[in-house]
């Protein structure tokens, strides 16, 4: 998962990071010192796995994630979440020692916006369900190595999503509950927007239709957003075209082939979305990670 490493008062960097599979889920222990971790939005558009992060923490230094325009404290004992699929920074003050759980949102059911709502919050692991899912996150870490070659692998990893999907329901249950009709349209949009923004032909009066709503009522839907809805269809254009560019099996494509097929049909017009996006030309994007 792309992320960049700003060294804090220019100390050397040190790091270290090991994975494991443990079913469907991801375990990371990360090591390091006081380092700012920032994943921007070229970082997600250059690949996502579409995961809710689970974050504790083992040392009592202090590390702050911050995501949705908010900020939180991980202390000992605490559990944070936060998202792969939108920027976030993790900033260290001291040494730290993090364990990481990815969980694929598709089985937490969750949805984008649910998830905005709990990321950078923290959870108390002392008590309660909390407790129970802190341990079971530090005890699943610490046997992850030999897990991963058990033939119960798979059972464990969904044990472990279950146990933080109650967690969430029961420290966010009025939070997350169903959203209502507007939230739920927004929703299937910004799917069918992603299943379909390859068509160079998609408007918003298109996607009204193809929803059997008003163009009117479609905008309203994204009054609150910070991009409009062609705004969005744009950037999720950008977005796919950019993990394209960064994939070494497409290296035979042209960016103008790439380009058009994620609905860009002029080249220059490509670029110039494209500079205007990510701050970088896609020539030059794509040199710098070959």
């Amino acid at each position: 998962m792309p992320m960049s490493i700003d060294v804090h008062r220019g100390s050397p960097l040190r790091a270290r990071l090991t994975r494991a599979t443990v079913g469907s889920v991801v375990g990371l222990t990360a090591v390091g010192r006081n380092h700012v971790h920032v994943r921007s939005r070229l970082n997600v558009a250059a690949a996502d796995p579409d995961t809710l992060q689970v974050a504790i923490s083992s040392s009592p230094g202090i590390t702050v994630i911050e995501q949705d325009g908010r900020q939180a404290t991980l202390g000992v004992g605490e559990i944070l979440l936060f998202d792969s699929s939108r920027p976030y920074r993790l900033i260290s003050e001291d040494n730290f020692d993090l364990q990481v759980w990815a969980l694929p949102k598709s089985l937490l059911r969750l949805t984008n916006h649910q998830s905005q709502q709990i990321t950078a919050m923290p959870l108390v692991g002392r008590s309660g369900i909390a407790g129970i899912v802190h341990q079971f996150l530090q005890s699943t870490m610490v046997n992850s190595s030999a897990l991963e070659l058990d033939s119960q692998a798979d059972a464990v990893g969904e044990h472990l999503v279950n146990l933080v999907g109650t967690l969430i329901q029961s420290a966010f249950g009025k939070i997350i509950d169903t959203p209502d009709p507007s939230s739920l349209l927004h929703e299937r949009v910004m799917l069918f927007m992603q299943q379909h923004h390859a068509d160079a032909t998609l408007d918003p009066a298109a996607i009204a239709r193809a929803h059997h709503v008003s163009l009117r009522k479609l905008h309203a839907v994204f009054t609150g957003n910070e991009l409009s809805v062609m705004g969005l269809l744009r950037s999720l254009r950008l977005a796919s075209a950019c993990r394209d560019l960064n994939d070494a099996q497409l290296d035979l494509l042209t960016i103008g082939d790439i380009a058009a097929s994620h609905g860009f049909p002029s080249l220059a017009g490509f670029t110039r979305a494209y500079q205007m996006e990510f701050g970088k030309n896609p020539s030059r994007y794509r040199n710098i990670y070959r």
